[in-house]
């Protein structure tokens, strides 16, 4: 992937939405390929939060029951996006003149903003993924819990490989969802609670004091040991002293060795 950049992967999405925009003979591959797409974002929500869903039917999720919540919210995802979208573009109609020509600057612009949605809600919902794969895996990097240590999470990857780009550095300055100093405020968290040797801070600092505060709370320390990251990066309270200290956090993060 080093060779290739997120840049032409997104430049490539757009210009395939615009010329099927334009294309009235694939309006059905192309009200597919929306589909696809939306379902695609759901099966990504679906999988960040499996945890927390598989929870309302059993105590203690089993670590393919988030997996299966993904592939679950993509199937739903593409049904009903396939169906919303056949009622608002009058499918039926469409259809009967497949024969005809392109639809003209409409369908560009209606192709532009479609693929420049999904190729949105694709980049947030990746950058997620990879944070909660991050995550994991350095937990269980520090407890020593890894069948294969060293090897990286697909979805970690696939975060690194779009952070590293231009398009990553500029999108994670707009980028709603994910917040970089609760991630890093969640890293810091891990490793404190793996144990006081790794020297992320020196005793007494503002980095410290702000993890012994956390410390205190309950959900954040339940979010840990039950390995729901979801729910630890949700954490109001861990939102707001990130939010509070994103460039002390980035120093005492660099002290850590093998997290980025």
């Amino acid at each position: 992937m080093e060779n290739f950049a997120p840049n032409t992967l997104i430049a490539g999405i757009l210009i395939l939405f615009v010329l099927l925009g334009l294309l009235k003979a694939l309006i059905r591959f192309f009200l597919n390929l929306i589909a696809l797409g939306f379902g695609a974002v759901a099966g990504i929500w679906g999988y960040n939060h499996g945890f927390l869903i598989s929870q309302m039917i059993v105590a203690q999720p089993a670590a393919w029951m988030p997996g299966a919540v993904g592939i679950l919210a993509f199937i739903i995802g593409v049904m009903i996006f396939r169906k919303l979208l056949s009622w608002l573009s009058g499918k039926n109609d469409a259809e009967k003149n497949s024969a005809r020509k392109g639809i003209g600057l409409k369908g560009a612009f209606l192709g532009l903003f479609l693929g420049a949605l999904i190729s949105s809600l694709l980049l947030n919902g990746i950058r997620f993924a990879g944070t909660i794969a991050e995550l994991k895996y350095l937990h269980e990097s520090l407890e020593g819990s890894l069948e294969q240590m060293g090897k990286q999470p697909v979805l970690l990857q696939l975060k690194n490989w779009i952070s590293q780009s231009d398009l990553g550095r500029w999108y994670e300055q707009v980028d709603f969802i994910n917040d970089p100093a609760s991630e890093n405020l969640a890293k810091l968290i891990i490793v404190q609670k793996s144990g006081e040797s790794l020297g992320i801070s020196e005793q007494g600092s503002p980095t410290e004091e702000i993890l012994k505060d956390l410390a205190q709370d309950e959900a954040l320390n339940s979010s840990i040991e039950r390995g729901d990251y979801s729910s630890l990066l949700r954490n109001k309270e861990l939102q707001e002293s990130a939010r509070k200290n994103k460039g002390l956090l980035q120093l005492s993060l660099d002290k850590i060795s093998g997290t980025h």
